[in-house]
């Protein structure tokens, strides 16, 4: 399964935008981390 989501890193966590499929409880995922250039354009 792949899936993109949003998410903000606030105070050493993240936050998604949305909430996950409640099939993937337990289990573990890997995270693929791209900044936005929306990101880049606020903090640059």
């Amino acid at each position: 399964m792949s899936k993109v989501i949003q998410t903000t890193y606030h105070d050493g966590n993240l936050v998604l935008d949305e909430k996950l499929d409640v099939a993937l409880e337990g289990k573990k995922l890997t995270l693929i981390l791209v900044e936005s250039s929306e990101a880049s354009e606020q903090t640059g």
